[in-house]
């Protein structure tokens, strides 16, 4: 959620001064806030002392994604199904976005949000496999990744929501507004779109509904002007028509994770996907944070954010009916590895090579403005005569030029490794779903997402890194794409085949190949 700069009424000797950073230095009675309701920070005080939490609402957002993910995931492949678990995700995403609006304290809040991350996650999982479940091989990738388009479109629309609201309040601006309106569109979704949403026919077949899942197929065979003769007939494995006659479907065994992780085939699949989501998400919000400092307002920052995204979508689309998933996953990883790995060691060389030929100078590592983004505003590393004088020795000044250098090679190769991890990080939801079958299809995708939101957890550490060595974050996520590009390279290819139904499909299809 947007947190616009928030104003502070610093006041000395007499007179007022506006700014937006707190003076902590001075007691309370100095300073004051010229508007508290502006911001859930000035809200709740959240600075000097209390700064640290103003990140923990966000950590609890993820955290609750994890239990949500493996609730909903359950829900689905059980009871609701995906139709009931999407009604329920969005419905209860709708309601927690409100109920934050009215949060009393910053406890609560903070519980809102964790339950509005829970509420998120099985929207997210819920929506994608219902969407792979209803489309056939040949246009699959085509349909599934079009989806994530929404997710930059949507970033684009929150900044014009946004930055209208604040130019149409001007002084009455208030945080709380900004839930209630990003929430409305959940409650319209839940109310006009989810009750004309067929539930997955392979769900149906799975539970034994043979009749359900025939009747949703003629229903959308008859909206595409198809006709579906009486003679067809579903089946949940291999056998043919005739003895499927005299063996109706039965319900098939409930899936868990359990089941997973005791077949070395799938428990294989599922770690590796694991490993991989986080790596993804890992590198996708640090270089989310790196992007959003910049130096710009941070409503540009989130639109330089989607457009970064936008063609790696085109791009993995196109690599998925071109080399499959398996390559295009694994050439997504290595190539955002190598290009973070890359732009971390020449950028470390580049400073050191310098500081060896300027010995008298001290080597900067990272700034408290723009280490999140690898940026190194130059005038920063002046020394202080330099400053007061405003003259540069021949030393500081080739110092400078090769740390101004290094920030360039750390903001291209962190623009190309997102470029790389926004491909990947939609070809795992993808993938994901094709490597389980439909009886712990979304408990296994679930699952695995969880990986991803440990990665946006753990984010914001590694990007703290940064006051250290600035290329820290860079060796870490270079690191992790690395691994996981490489363990993926054992990953089944499934371009152009039909999605399991059980783990007794899956046995068929093995042994038949």
């Amino acid at each position: 959620m947007f947190r616009p700069p928030t104003a502070i009424s610093n006041v000395l000797n007499n007179s007022v001064i506006r700014t937006s950073a707190p003076p902590c230095s001075l007691s309370d009675s100095k300073w004051s806030w010229l508007d508290k309701s502006e911001s859930t920070v000035s809200q709740w005080d959240l600075v000097c002392d209390r700064a640290y939490l103003q990140g923990f609402a966000q950590s609890a957002f993820f955290i609750g994604g994890i239990l949500g993910s493996s609730i909903f995931g359950h829900l689905s492949d059980w009871k609701l199904g995906r139709r009931g678990a999407l009604a329920l995700s969005t419905i209860s995403l709708s309601v927690f976005g409100m109920l934050t609006a009215v949060a009393p304290n910053y406890g609560i809040y903070v519980i809102c949000r964790a339950l509005t991350g829970a509420s998120s996650s099985g929207l997210a999982v819920a929506s994608y496999v219902l969407i792979m479940e209803l489309i056939g091989p040949s246009c699959r990738a085509t349909v599934g990744l079009s989806t994530m388009y929404f997710f930059p479109i949507g970033s684009f629309l929150l900044v014009a929501v946004a930055s209208a609201y604040r130019k149409l309040a001007s002084v009455n601006y208030s945080w709380r507004y900004v839930y209630v309106i990003t929430s409305i569109p959940s409650a319209l979704y839940s109310i006009s779109v989810v009750p004309s949403i067929h539930e997955s026919p392979r769900w149906h077949l799975v539970r034994g509904r043979t009749q359900k899942a025939m009747e949703v197929l003629r229903s959308v065979a008859k909206k595409n002007g198809r006709n579906l003769t009486n003679d067809v007939v579903l089946i949940t494995d291999h056998r043919n028509k005739d003895v499927f006659q005299n063996n109706e479907n039965m319900p098939q065994e409930k899936g868990s994770l359990v089941q997973v992780f005791r077949r070395r085939d799938t428990r294989y699949r599922i770690i590796v996907l694991v490993v991989s989501w986080f790596a993804c998400a890992l590198g996708y919000y640090v270089f989310n944070l790196n992007v959003g400092n910049l130096g710009t307002n941070i409503y540009l920052s989130v639109t330089l954010n989607g457009m970064v995204e936008i063609p790696g979508y085109a791009v993995a689309t196109l690599l998925l009916h071109r080399i499959g998933r398996r390559r295009s996953l694994v050439a997504a990883l290595i190539v955002a590895g190598m290009a973070t790995l890359s732009g971390a060691v020449l950028s470390s060389s580049m400073i050191k090579l310098s500081s060896i030929s300027a010995p008298g100078m001290s080597v900067p590592t990272s700034d408290t403005v723009g280490r999140d983004a690898g940026l190194i505003p130059v005038h920063n590393h002046a020394s202080p005569e330099m400053k007061t004088m405003g003259i540069l020795s021949i030393a500081e000044s080739h110092i400078l030029r090769a740390t101004e250098a290094a920030t360039y090679i750390q903001l291209a190769s962190s623009l190309m490794s997102l470029f790389c991890l926004s491909a990947a990080y939609n070809i795992l939801y993808f993938y994901g779903s094709e490597l389980f079958p439909t009886t712990v299809r979304n408990a296994a995708v679930s699952f695995a997402y969880q990986g991803g939101t440990m990665g946006s957890i753990v984010a914001p550490l590694v990007v703290a890194s940064a006051q250290v060595n600035s290329s820290i974050p860079y060796f870490i996520i270079g690191a992790a794409s690395l691994v996981s590009g490489v363990i993926a390279i054992k990953l089944p290819e499934t371009m152009n085949t039909q999605l399991y139904e059980s783990f007794e499909d899956m046995d068929t299809n093995l042994n038949e190949v």
